[in-house]
């Protein structure tokens, strides 16, 4: 099962967003042993609960296997904070329509590989339901993400290939997108 936590639903599923954190930190702390901030097994950032929106899966016993979140980019987000040198432009797109995509993330080791194509339908039906207006979601990943995603039959607009700590990392949009392809490749 798939939960979409807007900002004003945080308190009602502090329990799901906390398993999220604990999710994260198992991906990126333990297994990409990344260095970023983490406390008492959680991995949580200055972007987090604040203005964000999450989708998060469950699995049929109630535990967290896969998390993603997104946040408008008329909010602050990593793209002008921690990544600001990977879209140089990032100002053209501090504006509403614009969603920058973040800590996706599936248990390792979990049998069920359909999270991804979850996550993907989910985000997919999130703007073309008009329940937020988007232009586009800016990712930010590894490349084996990008690939999945493009597996299951998403385009993606390639922006910018970066290195951070050793690992290659993909700046990339993707749809729903009521912006033609040709107005993107005139940016």
């Amino acid at each position: 099962m798939i939960t979409y936590i807007t900002p004003d639903l945080y308190e009602q599923h502090r329990d799901l967003l906390k398993q999220s954190y604990q999710l994260r930190y198992r991906v990126f702390c333990e297994k990409k042993q990344w260095d970023i901030s983490a406390e008492n097994g959680q991995e949580k950032d200055e972007y987090d609960e604040k203005n964000m929106h999450y989708l998060i899966y469950q699995d049929d016993d109630g535990i967290v296997r896969g998390c993603l979140r997104f946040i408008e980019m008329i909010h602050p987000c990593m793209l002008e904070g921690p990544f600001n040198f990977a879209l140089p432009n990032v100002k053209d797109f501090k504006k509403k329509g614009y969603w920058e995509s973040t800590r996706f993330a599936i248990e390792p080791n979990h049998h069920n590989t359909n999270i991804a194509r979850l996550f993907l339908a989910k985000l997919i039906e999130i703007g073309l339901s008009n329940q937020e207006y988007i232009e586009g979601f800016f990712g930010i990943s590894f490349p084996s993400v990008k690939r999945l995603f493009n597996k299951y039959g998403l385009f993606t607009f390639d922006i910018n290939t970066i290195s951070i700590d050793q690992d290659t990392t993909c700046i990339w949009l993707f749809p729903p997108m009521h912006l033609s392809l040709e107005k993107l490749l005139r940016n």
